[in-house]
């Protein structure tokens, strides 16, 4: 059960996928893009999720303003299938790039610091950045930003798969 979700507003698991926060088919593409980085490598991988962020979220979130189902079920698709390279890459890639010594050290420190600076303050940045612009795109162009800060990041990186483990 989800926290938030009481057990007197019934069972969460009878709940459609959009209700429920989790959508079925994408995490079939997460398995779909690890055998992507395994067959074409890892850096291919996370440098395509960003260019596709970086390209299509603007686009993504103009659409919004349309209001009709079709474009919010598009809207929640694509990017979620554009996540998808990187949640099925970048646990390999941040094993690899660690040494035996320190791996779940290093893995856990940079993805769940990641996590908590970035993905912790996304709400209240998109926020500010609604509310100083008075753009709904803002949270987009925000979004396609850091698309190319991981794009310059992954440029600079090394290719992990095919190595082995240290």
């Amino acid at each position: 059960m989800h926290l938030g979700v009481g057990l007197a507003e019934g069972a969460i698991e009878d709940r459609p996928a959009e209700v429920r926060g989790d959508a079925p088919g994408l995490h079939g593409f997460i398995f779909c893009s690890a055998a992507l980085s395994d067959r074409f490598g890892r850096k291919k991988a996370l440098i395509a999720g960003a260019v596709l962020f970086m390209v299509g979220t603007v686009p993504l979130f103009a659409v919004l303003d349309t209001a009709t189902f079709a474009a919010i079920v598009v809207v929640q698709i694509l990017p979620g299938a554009f996540l998808t390279l990187n949640d099925g890459t970048l646990a390999c890639y941040l094993t690899e790039c660690f040494p035996t010594r320190v791996r779940y050290t290093g893995f856990a420190f940079s993805f769940n610091t990641a996590n908590a600076l970035f993905g912790g303050t996304a709400p209240f940045i998109a926020t500010l950045l609604i509310s100083t612009t008075g753009s709904k795109l803002a949270p987009a162009y925000y979004l396609a930003a850091a698309a190319v800060v991981a794009l310059l990041a992954m440029l600079a990186c090394p290719e992990t798969a095919g190595r082995p483990l240290a």
